[in-house]
């Protein structure tokens, strides 16, 4: 749960700091890193 609120932080502030094209990089990124920080803790 705590990834996810992360997450969701970091898509929320790089909207704030302005360009969706940049927003939706960060938020891919970030998402990317979460779905490995999962299998990660899975594994």
């Amino acid at each position: 749960m705590k990834i996810k609120n992360l997450i969701l932080c970091i898509a929320v502030a790089i909207t704030l700091l302005g360009g969706s094209t940049l927003s939706m990089t960060g938020f891919n990124v970030a998402f990317e890193h979460g779905t490995e920080d999962q299998k990660a803790s899975k594994a």
